[in-house]
């Protein structure tokens, strides 16, 4: 992974750097057609190469059907990483505590909450397909319900709005890119009132991305 992004950032910092040559120039369409460049010609293409190495990390590649037009998974046969997923919940975690597992693509929300459904564990699921009138239900439903163990979260939706400190367990099976929203969803387990005097952060992460 890091050898296909470093060749990226190089490029964008050359483009950076060209555009810094031309800032002190009189306005031009260069001004604003550089930048468009560079983001369609550089950036793009590089992001959607990390975006699919973080997607075949967590076993699938998302694709879209030529002849449908309709966007569809391959789902690699093994499944280490929701297989170490897995083990730590049921190995790790003790039986009746409270964890949110936080991730990126919805189809793995949706392979994750198939997982817990197996182990019997019970399970809510809060993305960007939640509708709105829906949210404050899931949230109900993770906070009050004792049956009630685990919380698949969005890495969108679990930095706004989110009061978490009735976990124990964080659970990163896709941790966010940006900073700021790591940071934000972890404060969400660092209230005041947590019941807990330890919260456990956990990354998973596939040897050799790191």
């Amino acid at each position: 992974l890091l050898d296909t992004l470093a060749p990226a950032l190089s490029d964008i910092g050359n483009v950076m750097e060209t555009l810094a040559d031309r800032q002190g120039r009189p306005a031009g369409p260069l001004r604003v057609t550089m930048p468009m460049i560079a983001a369609e010609d550089i950036v793009m293409p590089r992001l959607d190469a990390f975006l699919r190495a973080r997607q075949i990390s967590s076993g699938f590649v998302g694709f879209k059907d030529d002849e449908t037009g309709e966007r569809a998974s391959y789902v690699f046969p093994d499944q280490p990483k929701l297989d170490a997923l897995e083990d730590y919940i049921l190995e790790k975690i003790p039986a009746g505590r409270k964890f949110v597992v936080f991730h990126e693509f919805n189809f793995s929300g949706e392979q994750i909450m198939k997982m817990l459904k197996k182990n019997g564990i019970h399970a809510v699921l809060l993305n960007g397909k939640t509708k709105p009138a829906d949210v404050p239900k899931v949230k109900a439903e993770f906070k009050n319900n004792k049956k009630c163990e685990a919380l698949v979260l969005s890495n969108s939706s679990g930095g706004f709005g989110l009061n978490l400190q009735h976990a124990q367990f964080g659970l990163y099976f896709e941790a966010p890119v940006d900073p700021i929203i790591r940071k934000q969803t972890q404060r969400r387990f660092e209230r005041q009132y947590s019941a807990f005097k330890r919260v456990f952060m956990v990354d998973f992460i596939v040897r050799g991305t790191a």
